[in-house]
């Protein structure tokens, strides 16, 4: 697939309770959204699944793997599947 960009769609920017990881991809393709923390530990992963081409968004709610609500801070929405590309994304609880 051709990915032409990836950007987290929230307003406003920073979030306190939900924001999206949106996206568009050029043909469809299965692909992985996840959250890392700027230290490159995985948060979680919030899908892995194909998508079809065009614009899609993923919610994620500031909790990690387990349910438990994250520290406010940066952390990075990577999209993942053949290519990849990654968005910051700040959180302020």
């Amino acid at each position: 697939p051709v990915l032409s960009g990836v950007r987290v769609w929230n307003s406003p920017n920073p979030f306190k309770t939900d924001t999206h990881v949106e996206f568009e991809l050029g043909a469809s393709a299965e692909v992985e959204v996840a959250i890392y923390s700027v230290t490159g530990a995985l948060v979680r992963v919030l899908a892995k699944q194909s998508y079809p081409a065009g614009r899609s968004r993923v919610p994620w709610d500031g909790t990690d793997v387990s349910g438990r609500a994250v520290a406010s801070g940066t952390y990075l929405a990577r999209l993942s599947g053949g290519v990849s590309a990654a968005a910051r994304v700040t959180l302020v609880r």
